[in-house]
């Protein structure tokens, strides 16, 4: 039987590691920990990759910020990162760390942040360009699954909308800053089409069960894996969150606008890259329909502004959330979704940070989004602080995310899944890339943007 996220992570930490959030707490450790692996036991090294750590450490005096942007940066090329060849081309593995499997959305995020780093390294672009072809790989191998081994088998098939879309952000942002097509060969344009395919299809014309996706496997979902009821009003389904959790309404708004911006990127690709005209045109005429499809169906009212819902079926019901995991409505500006000043995104922020929203939880070591992939209810995600700090534009939210990031490690010097919000030394997740990398891509970008600010801390 294949083996769940959920499943894994909890069974990982109970023996690897001690109690979960359920259990009792962890002893308090003194001080953060060097997590680095000996030279010789990385999984990819590089020059350039320490050039930055150096680079960024310069501008840290926090001796534990210091020591964490040190173990998180590099967290996935020295532990879960293999680069190879098949048949001539580049490619990469990246399991999502204490869960042996790739997930196509963790694997971008783990290794988006190595992208500016790879504009004068040859090896750290043929790493990125391997993950990309990879990517491909496993899309066309199954559009609807999530994870994949080593050896392409599946590892999940839970079909999320998000990892239709994060592949294309991958391989968009990695032309655009180093100018290297080499990740777009006709494996990689098959994979396209295949995504805008797989969005047409399910958009289910032909309503609710309906469409070759039927989730089968062991997890709980709904409707017998068909997703909830839906008036098929021409959004996408998503059967599933990017938690990994079954969507309670099938239209899953973040995820749809998350969709907008990858059609509007393979646009783009299509046109300068393929010099085909006839797909471009189908993946602009999808996104303008999403858009105009969002704002009719996915607006709800909270405090007498209007705000996203997180997921609706067309019906008439509306779920208002928002949950840690990308993408998410906190995370819209950072996936290039909407502008950071767009009101209706204000407005959303302002209740995706309150309590009405019903996974923001706080208490004594901080507060922000946490999931219901995780119990108990009163845990943070270091995602959902990390979402809203690097989204800011507020010096002061920024630093009270850096310094309650600082403070939640429990003393292992990594970022985790979820925190106890009334003890750091509680945590799910041992060894998390996603949260890791997107803490050090935090951190970079900060050193690139407001350097001063981690001089405060």
């Amino acid at each position: 039987m294949i083996m769940q996220r959920r499943d894994f992570g909890r069974m990982a930490m109970g023996v690897a590691a001690g109690a979960t959030l359920a259990g009792r707490a962890r002893p308090a450790r003194a001080a953060t920990m060097y997590q680095r692996p000996p030279i010789s036991q990385r999984g990819f090294s590089n020059p350039a990759v320490e050039r930055t750590i150096a680079r960024v450490l310069k501008n840290i005096k926090n001796p534990k910020l210091a020591q964490i942007f040190t173990n998180t940066y590099p967290f996935a090329l020295d532990n879960y990162a293999t680069y190879t060849e098949i048949g001539g081309v580049p490619d990469t593995y990246v399991s999502t760390g204490d869960i042996p499997a790739m997930w196509l959305r963790d694997s971008t995020v783990e290794l988006e942040p190595f992208i500016n780093a790879a504009v004068g390294d040859h090896a750290l672009r043929q790493a990125l360009v391997g993950l990309i072809h990879r990517q491909a790989r496993c899309i066309q191998t199954d559009r609807y699954a999530n994870a994949f081994n080593k050896d392409f088998t599946i590892w999940e098939r839970k079909y999320e909308l998000d990892s239709l879309c994060y592949p294309v952000r991958l391989a968009f942002n990695y032309w655009r800053t180093t100018g290297d097509r080499s990740g777009f060969d006709t494996e990689w344009f098959d994979a396209a089409r295949t995504i805008v395919a797989t969005m047409r299809e399910q958009q289910r014309p032909g309503g609710t069960e309906s469409g070759p996706y039927q989730y089968t496997g062991s997890h709980s979902s709904t409707n017998n894996g068909w997703g909830n009821p839906i008036r098929p009003v021409g959004l996408i389904v998503s059967v599933f969150r990017p938690s990994d959790d079954p969507t309670k309404y099938s239209f899953l708004v973040p995820s749809n606008l998350f969709a907008v911006t990858s059609l509007y990127q393979l646009t783009t690709i299509a046109i300068e890259v393929y010099n085909d005209w006839g797909f471009a045109a189908s993946c602009a005429e999808l996104a303008d329909e999403l858009t105009i499809l969002l704002k009719r169906y996915a607006i709800a009212t909270w405090n007498g502004q209007r705000i996203w819902a997180y997921e609706v079926d067309g019906l008439g019901n509306q779920f208002l959330a928002d949950d840690a995991n990308l993408p998410n409505f906190l995370g819209l500006p950072y996936l290039g979704a909407v502008s950071a000043n767009d009101p209706i995104y204000r407005a959303t922020r302002a209740f995706s940070l309150s309590q009405n929203n019903p996974y923001y939880h706080s208490g004594a070591v901080g507060g922000g989004i946490g999931s219901p992939h995780t119990d108990p209810a009163n845990a943070f995600w270091p995602l959902g602080l990390i979402t809203q700090g690097i989204t800011s534009r507020d010096d002061a939210e920024i630093v009270l995310m850096l310094r309650t990031l600082i403070d939640s490690d429990g003393g292992t010097g990594l970022m985790h899944e979820s925190v106890d919000v009334n003890d750091p030394t509680k945590w799910t997740r041992e060894l998390f890339g996603w949260a890791n990398e997107f803490f050090a891509e935090f951190i970079v970008k900060l050193n690139a943007e407001r350097p001063a600010l981690l001089r405060l801390i």
